[in-house]
């Protein structure tokens, strides 16, 4: 076969956890973390002299159950876990987390309210990864954990989901056009201080947000203070 020839397509199942989901299963768990921590590593270690490969996503765990991840979904996050139909194996993951309130059009006051996130409107995408393997290349498994976190979280919600925002922090020069091709529009732009995510040089945060069926007004001011309290910018 040569080297150019696409992977025959492979069968996937997919799986949608909570928090206590993810507790219960220790071994689905530990191998989401791990496969989220290498796929970070992977990046970082392609351009060694900007990122410090040795800062994990996920700080390692004695815990027989790894808490990174369940603490990063908290009481009303959802993840998708994609594991190989024929082996098991995990080959992509993608969460989704409560996102602060930053558009112009506000959440209903019920939203704080409700334990199970069913009426708020505003989620981060985040730890989106996939297996760096020839045979699951092309094969549209971080999508598959993308669409169905997001598909999972609009039955949760009251309406179905109608005037969902979804949003995403990422290193803009690496993927920040990954996601405006999947509907993901520009907010802002920030340069956090060296050593954020790791970093060894300044490089750029992009903040984008989607929802279906129009453009999203939102408060750049009070974002942007949020972000800067959050990467502690200092010199303000």
């Amino acid at each position: 076969m040569s080297s150019t020839t696409p992977p025959p397509p492979k069968s996937f199942t997919t799986q949608i956890l909570t928090k206590s989901d993810l507790l219960s299963q220790p071994t689905l768990n530990n191998a989401t973390i791990s496969l989220i921590n290498a796929a970070f590593s992977t990046h970082k270690s392609r351009d060694p002299d900007a990122w410090d490969n040795t800062i994990s996503r996920f700080p390692p765990s004695a815990r027989p159950v790894d808490p990174g991840l369940a603490n990063v979904l908290g009481a009303d996050g959802l993840c998708a876990i994609v594991c190989d139909a024929e082996t098991g194996a995990v080959v992509a993951s993608a969460s989704v987390t409560r996102w602060p309130g930053f558009s112009a059009v506000k959440t209903d006051g019920a939203a704080e309210d409700a334990a199970d996130g069913s009426a708020w409107l505003d989620w981060e995408v985040k730890c989106v990864a996939s297996l760096d393997q020839a045979e699951y290349r092309g094969q549209g498994v971080a999508s598959r954990a993308c669409a169905a976190v997001e598909e999972a979280l609009r039955a949760r919600m009251v309406g179905g989901g109608e005037g969902l925002r979804m949003w995403i922090m990422c290193n803009e020069e690496r993927i920040g056009a990954y996601w405006r091709r999947r509907g993901y529009g520009d907010v802002l732009q920030m340069v956090p201080p060296v050593g954020a995510w790791g970093s060894r040089r300044e490089f750029v945060v992009a903040i984008l947000v989607k929802e279906k069926g129009g453009h999203v007004e939102v408060d750049k001011g009070r974002l942007r203070e949020w972000l800067e309290g959050l990467f502690e910018v200092k010199g303000k």
